[in-house]
């Protein structure tokens, strides 16, 4: 038995809702549905608790600061010198 779907005041190609009561039931399709791009709202007594919508991207961790600050462009100035040039700035 599919879901009873309970979609209140939006529209049908924006987000389902679903009641809590039906999703162990069912989150074998609701998974296929998320799966096939839809947005899914679980609702319980009424009120949104839980949004199943896919991942669009996963992001990686990361794995060292090195890395990171190699890809950033060399600056002509230190962080030293900007702020001892804002400073002198507001002095005068």
């Amino acid at each position: 038995m599919i879901a009873q779907r309970l979609v209140e005041n939006l529209p049908p190609d924006i987000m389902q809702q679903v009641d809590i009561t039906h999703t162990s039931v069912t989150i074998n399709q609701l998974l296929n549905q998320v799966k096939n791009g839809e947005e899914i709202v679980i609702i319980s007594h009424g009120k949104p608790i839980a949004r199943l919508s896919s991942i669009s991207h996963i992001t990686q961790p990361l794995t060292s600061r090195h890395k990171l600050r190699a890809t950033q462009p060399q600056t002509l100035r230190s962080s030293i010198e900007i702020i001892q040039s804002l400073r002198q700035e507001a002095r005068y």
